[in-house]
């Protein structure tokens, strides 16, 4: 009788637990079994974003350059044409396509009057680059770059705020 009710105490906790510690993925994102729980969404947003129209549209869904260095350190990364497969220590994986990015800069006219010139630096050139939501002064924030070669190689740099880079969004659910 007292192994029949241990068996009953042990699988109403067993149920209590389990119920509580599955949760969900939300449709579009990948749990890549970073630490934080971070997961990534499966695809870029569609466009080029600079840093402020990227954070009023997205804002918290930005990851911060602290997600990204937490994707690089427990994620393997391998190189296939324009694309790099990110690749979670759980064996789920998101891909990164290296799609350029404007290049913008402030100009002055002839009669002192500002205006932004963009130029499109390509993925042959460039690899890539998605924003951070971490600002690294007032004129530039942490972005994720993409190696332009056939290397699988992601490290953080900083953009000025008004080039256009991509934009890959993050979650903790």
């Amino acid at each position: 009788m007292k192994t029949i009710k241990l068996l009953f105490i042990l699988s109403i906790i067993c149920s209590s637990v389990c119920a509580q510690s599955i949760v969900p993925i939300p449709k579009g994102y990948v749990d890549l079994g970073l630490p934080s729980g971070t997961y990534w969404k499966e695809n870029n947003e569609d466009g080029y974003y600079t840093y402020a129209e990227a954070i009023k549209q997205f804002g918290s869904n930005i990851p911060t350059l602290q997600q990204v260095e937490e994707l690089i350190n427990n994620c393997t990364f391998t190189c296939s044409n324009n694309v790099i497969k990110v690749t979670g220590r759980n064996g789920n994986y998101i891909y990164l396509p290296k799609l350029g990015f404007y290049s913008c800069v402030k100009l002055y006219d002839e009669n002192y009057q500002q205006y932004i010139k963009c130029r499109y630096v390509d993925s042959n050139t460039s690899g890539g680059r998605y924003w951070t939501a971490t600002v690294y002064d007032n004129y530039e924030a942490y972005d994720l770059t993409l190696d332009s070669g056939d290397k699988n190689i992601l490290i953080t740099f900083h953009s000025e705020k008004i080039s256009k880079l991509s934009v890959r969004l993050v979650g903790q659910f």
